[in-house]
């Protein structure tokens, strides 16, 4: 197993171990008001293993009929790393890296950007590799390991774990030991980070108002020590702290200017990423115990979920727990996108990946 692949498998046992104790009866639909979307989804669950240790690590939704997962799943005759889904069914696929000796390499996808049908962008522990919707066509070892031990841009113990941008000239990879990087189209460039902590997330967006992008990180620390986590914003080539919090935080997301959400030891948000007062928002288990990924489409289309496979949706009135509609499990979903009437999560229970498809 890497040692990517081990973080995650720490990161999905610590979002249910958190959720053994209890679970809240899932909110009452509410009445039709304005400016809301409907919690009405119907749900279908994947789930995909029986040769070992299986997870899915992210997921991207171009459309309902092209949809991408990535990971590592161990069936007992193969191994894979992707699943495609072409609006009928779900395609495994064994997606290998060329290294600069020509050697073919099986890695363990830990993160996914999509900018078009073919220019997908894929993080692993060891770098970030350009994909066309077949094969990869460009790969970049950023990160020290027996493909590239050295000269490389991040240092030694530093793993990427994701992968987000605007376009092929302006990406950022995130990665543990508080390393972080970027692409202008030519070369990667070693940021300075102001943080040692593990990056867990990132998330960008543009101010409807001012037209200005806005890029912020999350990164945390897990031990048995001391839990903690910070928010940093992405100016460019400039990386600075925003603020500490006292507990452990996955994933961020949110609209420029109006709403931020941080997810983790439960669900926080703020209106100003300046101007930081959070509120506790308190719903399902994801609030009570471990959220692991929060996305949304929009201000009033938010899901989050997390530990023990629980889902819950805003609607830009109400939030709303499916846990009685939902098969529950000891894993986790750690990771949510949102397009249109489609939704899907990812993640692990027990020894399989597993994934939750919904329409609404």
């Amino acid at each position: 197993m890497t040692k990517s692949a081990g973080w995650i498998l720490v990161i999905v046992s610590m979002l249910a171990l958190f959720s053994l104790n209890c679970r809240k009866n899932p909110v009452g639909p509410p009445p039709p008001v304005n400016d809301t979307t409907s919690h009405a989804f119907t749900f279908q669950q994947f789930s995909w293993g029986g040769g070992g240790s299986s997870y899915l690590q992210d997921v991207a939704i171009l459309s309902d009929t092209n949809i991408w997962c990535v990971g590592e799943i161990q069936l007992p005759d193969s191994i894979y790393n992707v699943a495609h889904w072409d609006g009928v069914s779900w395609k495994l696929i064994k997606l290998l890296a060329t290294d600069e000796l020509g050697s073919e390499n099986f890695l363990n996808w830990t993160g996914i950007l999509v900018l078009s049908p073919t220019d997908i962008w894929l993080a692993d522990g060891t770098g970030i590799h350009k994909f066309d919707g077949n094969t990869i066509t460009q790969s970049y070892w950023i990160s020290p390991s027996a493909i590239k031990p050295n000269n490389t841009i991040l240092g030694s113990g530093q793993f990427v774990r994701k992968v987000w941008g605007t376009s092929d000239n302006n990406l950022y990879a995130i990665a543990t030991g508080g390393g972080i990087a970027h692409f202008d189209g030519s070369n990667w460039q070693k940021l300075s980070s102001p943080t040692q902590l593990d990056f867990m997330n990132i998330y960008g967006a543009t101010n409807q108002k001012t037209g200005e992008l806005e890029v912020l990180a999350i990164a945390t620390q897990v031990d048995s020590i001391i839990s903690r986590s910070q928010l940093l914003r992405i100016q460019g080539t400039s990386v600075s702290l925003i603020t500490t919090l006292p507990k452990i935080y996955f994933s961020l997301w949110f609209v420029p200017g109006e709403k931020y959400y941080v997810v983790g030891d439960g669900i926080i948000s703020t209106n100003s990423s300046t101007n930081l007062i959070w509120s506790n928002i308190s719903i399902g288990a994801n609030s009570q115990f471990e959220a692991g990924g929060i996305r949304g489409a929009d201000l009033n289309d938010v899901f989050v979920t997390g530990g023990y496979l629980d889902v819950v949706h805003y609607n830009g009135s109400t939030w709303f727990d499916y846990v009685n509609q939902l098969p529950s499990g000891y894993g986790s979903y750690s990771q949510v996108a949102i397009r249109g009437n489609t939704m899907i999560a990812v993640g692990a229970v027990d020894q399989n990946a597993v994934l939750l498809m919904g329409k609404r």
